[in-house]
Parts: C-alpha cells; sequence; structure tokens
C-alpha cells in the first residue's frame, strides 16, 4: 500500500497531463485501421503498452519542473511505435518494436554525434533533458543543464 501511495503521489507530481498530446496522438493510431498496403497502421498491443509506459515513467523520473515535451508519434510497417522529439541541432527518438524482441531503443543524436541505448524510463528522461529541453526552462535531475550539454 504504501508503494502505490508513493507511485501515485510520484504521477501527480510528474504531470503527466503534459504527456497528453502524444498519448492522444497514440489512442488516435489505435484507432486506425488494421493495416493498409504498406504495412500496420495501428499499433500492436506490445507497442501501444510499452510505449505509454517508457512516458509515463520518464515523466514520474524528470523532475517536476520539466516536462515531457510533445513529440511526433508514428507507426512502423510491423506494428511498433516511433515517437520523434526534433531540433534544429538535435532529436531524441524512441523506438518500441511490434513485438518484445527485439528490445525498445533510445535513439539520440546532437549535431555529428550519435548513439543508441536500450530504452528505460531513466535513459529517456536523460535524453530528452539532456538534448531537447531547454537550459533555460528548468534543471535536470542530473544536475546543472549546463554542465551536461553535448
Amino acid at each position: 500500500m504504501k508503494y502505490r501511495l508513493h507511485k501515485a503521489t510520484q504521477l501527480t507530481d510528474a504531470g503527466i497531463r503534459h504527456l497528453l498530446p502524444i498519448v492522444r496522438q497514440l489512442i488516435d493510431l489505435w484507432k486506425e485501421s488494421e493495416e493498409d498496403d504498406y504495412g500496420h497502421l495501428r499499433p500492436t498491443r506490445h507497442a501501444f503498452d510499452q510505449s505509454v509506459h517508457l512516458l509515463v515513467d520518464a515523466a514520474i523520473e524528470a523532475n517536476p519542473q520539466c516536462r515531457i515535451p510533445a513529440g511526433c508519434v508514428s507507426t512502423d510497417s510491423e506494428g511498433g511505435v516511433r515517437i520523434e522529439w526534433i531540433r534544429p541541432t538535435a532529436s531524441v527518438h524512441l523506438v518500441v518494436p511490434a513485438a518484445r524482441d527485439p528490445v525498445a531503443y533510445v535513439y539520440h543524436q546532437v549535431d555529428n554525434d550519435y548513439a543508441t541505448e536500450d530504452a528505460t524510463p531513466e535513459r529517456l528522461a536523460h535524453w530528452l533533458h539532456r538534448v531537447i529541453i531547454t537550459p533555460s526552462i528548468c534543471l535536470s535531475i542530473f544536475g546543472s543543464f549546463s554542465s551536461h550539454i553535448v
């Protein structure tokens, strides 16, 4: 019971209402026809559920003053989900496959530096704060934002 109360408090503090634009896009995709001539339009149950889980937990992980920004949601031809946050010199991409294997990953790029890593709420929050959310708006949970700019 104590864990649930703590988790509920974290959810409230995370301000997950700011996730509404992304979740709305996911729900709109969920309502699409299952597929067309090019493949799946609707995300699989696994991709949908894991995307929502990663987003909500990343919002909890983030500093309450730092909200997960709106991103662009799409599906791949197999029903996997891709959420992209793109800025002129940086981007973060959450890629959740249609099935459990392979694992979801975060692709991040700043100028000519790029890499991928397994998707966890902590890593997603970290990269969104590091390359997408402007330093003047908030401080990262990882310390002074200016000390973490790539």
